[in-house]
């Protein structure tokens, strides 16, 4: 019986999980319909030997489906010293047992720890939420041991210490999510209260970073196909730092003129860092481990965006703490927003610096 006959059509789908398109399709129809025993006829170039293909097209699987296939390809490597093989043929089990099965322990750990951190830092002054705070470290450390132990974790820890290049670009997507994570509520903050702009006029002057974010992120993957992502990634770096320094140096006189410019350097930071970021994090690791690592880049931006709220929690916990936004408080309001700018700046200062490790790295 043809291959064709039993796990395929030979049209090319699309998958979920990161819209992975694949030729080979015929592997997705078999796990889909639990085929018993599909037969896979596939050729690829793979002078070395890595079962790069092979290695993918499982990672993939296991990624969308949940499916595990367990091959063992020692027999198809060429002999020592020849060109031929022992087998002819790879036998490996689809494990189906295993469908649906989630790391409930790591999933327990990791959101019980982010929930005790981000909450503690609401009241970071009371004795209480400093322990809670220690608390949800230690929990967050638990979590990262276990996930070391797990065949299948929920983030692959091992990528970061595999691949150090892989590692400090996750710190340059951390600190990037940091520093502009909670610009729009800190600039909502500073515009309505100490600008006493509308509500209106604010969410005008606030959409420029967004807009300015959408377009440039429309033209960073034509740059990084014509200069490296590396370069790219710098320059949205200065200019971001650009921007925040605009708006630390901002003043009653002319901050309606450095806020909105602030806030489209920041806009075209965010465009020009993340998308090549994430470009040259997948070309940092194996085509089979790129399932891996998407997910640690999606838990590098996470924890980027709790430090950003996290900042700007404790600074109006520390000057403000319980009280209403009144004119009363305006002063401290003012100082809690240049302070959560300062801070975004030194975040965007080891934006560039894990950049400087990673292309060291390469």
């Amino acid at each position: 019986m043809a291959a064709e006959d039993v796990v395929g059509d030979g049209e090319e789908e699309g998958a979920g999980g990161g819209g992975h398109r694949l030729a080979f399709s015929r592997w997705w129809a078999a796990e889909w319909r639990a085929v018993p025993y599909p037969p896979r006829v596939a050729a690829g170039e793979d002078g070395a030997v890595t079962f790069g293909d092979l290695g993918n097209a499982i990672e993939k699987c296991r990624a969308d489906f949940g499916v595990d296939i367990e091959v063992d390809v020692s027999k198809i490597r060429p002999v020592a010293g020849g060109k031929l093989s022992e087998w002819h043929c790879a036998i490996g089990r689809i494990r189906y047992d295993r469908q649906g099965y989630h790391e409930v322990a790591g999933t327990l750990l990791y959101s019980l720890a982010i929930a005790i951190i981000a909450s503690s830092m609401l009241r970071i002054k009371d004795y209480g939420s400093s322990l809670a705070l220690l608390l949800g470290l230690v929990i967050l450390g638990v979590f990262v041991v276990h996930q070391r132990r797990k065949l299948h974790p929920l983030i692959d820890f091992g990528l970061l210490l595999e691949s150090r290049a892989f590692g400090f670009a996750c710190l340059v997507l951390v600190f990037l999510q940091g520093a502009i994570y909670a610009v729009p509520f800190v600039a909502t903050l500073y515009l309505q209260y100490i600008q006493a702009l509308s509500p209106q006029t604010t969410g005008f002057v606030l959409m420029l970073q967004a807009v300015s974010t959408a377009v440039i992120a429309l033209f960073s993957g034509r740059l990084i196909g014509r200069v490296s992502s590396i370069k790219v990634i710098g320059t949205g770096i200065g200019v971001g730092l650009a921007g925040f320094l605009l708006i630390i140096f901002a003043n009653s006189d002319y901050a309606f003129f450095l806020i909105p410019l602030g806030l489209v350097a920041i806009g075209i930071c965010a465009g020009l860092v993340e998308t090549p970021t994430i470009n040259f994090m997948m070309g940092c690791v194996a085509g089979h481990q790129r399932g891996s690592a998407s997910a640690a880049v999606n838990s590098a931006r996470m924890f980027g965006s709790l430090i950003g709220i996290s900042a700007i929690s404790v600074l109006l916990s520390l000057t403000i703490g319980d009280a209403m936004i009144t004119p009363a408080v305006y002063d401290a309001l003012g100082m809690a927003v240049r302070d959560y700018f300062l801070i975004a700046s030194i975040m965007i200062l080891l934006c560039g610096a894990s950049l400087f490790l990673a292309r060291r790295s390469a």
